[in-house]
């Protein structure tokens, strides 16, 4: 799968922005390359709130999960650097690889079953007049890291809803189509503080 670099580079930033850091669930401190039916989604989570993007076009892989460790990530955004393209390939060896000019990087895995994050971050809206706590820290990175795919514009948007029993509160950013033209959609859910 060829992608446009730049975007790339964004969707990542968006999604290891909630990946876990030095999480003991090992397999939370990377991120998932998820890919259903031709569909490749990235995803950050460290058990408190999480952010994934749904690229646009045909993935020819199949369907899996990778979860690649945080350095290889924070490497391959280095990497790319001002490239224009970069292609995405899965070896006969198990390992995803980008390919950028003429350089083959493989993106170091972390062997472990990514969780249901979709079971987490979807359960469904709730009624909005119940009061819930988040964490304000939580809370600002999200927004911040909405920034990353909002484009130029001149009143960017970020969508807030409160989904599930569980009250997660989901943000979602109103992609700049014209300047991400690869990105399909993404959001970011933080969880509530425990009472």
């Amino acid at each position: 799968m060829e992608l446009n670099a730049k975007e790339l580079v964004a969707a990542l930033k968006f999604v290891l922005s909630s990946a876990g850091k030095n999480d003991v669930r090992y397999y939370l401190n990377g991120v998932a390359f998820e890919v259903k039916s031709e569909r490749l989604t990235l995803v950050g989570c460290d058990g408190h709130r999480g952010a994934h993007v749904e690229l646009k076009g045909a993935i020819k892989m199949p369907d899996m999960t990778y979860i690649a460790e945080r350095q290889s990530i924070e490497t391959l955004i280095k990497v790319i650097g001002k490239r224009e393209t970069v292609k995405l390939d899965y070896g006969d060896d198990g390992v995803l690889y980008a390919l950028i000019d003429l350089d083959r990087i493989a993106l170091a895995m972390i062997d472990g079953k990514y969780p249901k994050w979709r079971e987490a971050f979807f359960r469904g809206e709730t009624e909005a007049t119940q009061q819930y706590a988040i964490n304000a820290k939580y809370m600002a990175e999200a927004a911040k890291s909405c920034q990353i795919l909002l484009g130029s514009r001149r009143f960017p948007a970020i969508v807030t809803k409160l989904r599930g029993p569980n009250s997660i509160i989901e943000f979602v950013p109103d992609i700049d189509q014209e300047a991400m033209t690869s990105i399909h959609s993404a959001s970011m859910v933080v969880m509530p503080l425990r009472q």
